[in-house]
């Protein structure tokens, strides 16, 4: 729901999917892309691949739901990996018996966690699993920034500690 704020015109949810589809047109057609969703929950929307057009849809496709679930939303994409698996129930992760690729995860938040597991636990799964993290924070860095907000500002310190903890780089 926080992405109904309006503190980015037009809105933040507008602002993430532009932001988003901006990357595809950035991106190589080679380079493949996936997507995931998250608002309490994750979806894998689209494994990686090379449609970037039918990804363009799904982005622009997306809408608001309830609750932040960021480290959700990591694990999604860190099992959607070529080689990478999500953990156990116990939090251990399975044996993998290749050298998976290089795997990156490009991961846009607006909000704070208020969701599943701890996200900088999720963080420390991805590093687990040689994949590199790039957090974006999208909104206001403070409450008294200028505009509507649902929920707050975002939480920059701990987008920057999954992007740090796993060799990457945060963005606001």
């Amino acid at each position: 729901g926080s992405v109904r704020s309006l503190d980015i015109q037009p809105s933040r949810l507008e602002a993430a999917k532009n932001a988003a589809k901006a990357f595809l047109k950035a991106t190589p057609d080679r380079v493949k892309v996936g997507l995931v969703a998250f608002a309490g929950y994750s979806s894998l929307l689209s494994p990686p691949t090379t449609d970037h057009r039918r990804l363009a849809t799904l982005i622009d496709d997306l809408g608001t739901a309830r609750r932040t679930a960021i480290g959700e939303g990591l694990l999604e994409a860190v099992a959607a990996l070529p080689g990478r698996v999500r953990p156990n129930v116990d939090g251990t992760i399975p044996l993998l018996f290749t050298t998976p690729p290089p795997g990156f995860v490009v991961l846009l938040s607006d909000g704070r966690s208020n969701s599943g597991i701890d996200p900088i636990e999720a963080a420390r799964i991805a590093k687990a699993q040689d994949v590199t993290v790039f957090t974006i924070g999208l909104g206001a860095r403070t409450a008294t920034d200028f505009g509507w907000s649902i929920g707050g500002p975002m939480d920059e310190e701990t987008l920057e500690a999954m992007a740090t903890l796993t060799g990457g780089a945060y963005h606001h």
